[in-house]
């Protein structure tokens, strides 16, 4: 229980991280680049869910 508890927590710091990385994204980059931090938050969020839900 106290794993899951832990596993969330760190999700939801990670997402925040990552929303944070997004939004200077949004900010500095043009139209293609945007795409391409679209892809890369994509597999990084892909890789942390498959990751961590082995462990469930």
């Amino acid at each position: 229980m106290k794993l899951i508890a832990n596993y969330y927590r760190f999700l939801v710091w990670k997402l925040r991280q990552l929303f944070e990385n997004y939004k200077i994204n949004v900010r500095n980059y043009r139209r293609q680049n945007l795409v391409m931090s679209h892809i890369a938050l994509l597999i990084i969020l892909t890789f942390h869910v498959n990751r961590y839900s082995a462990y469930f």
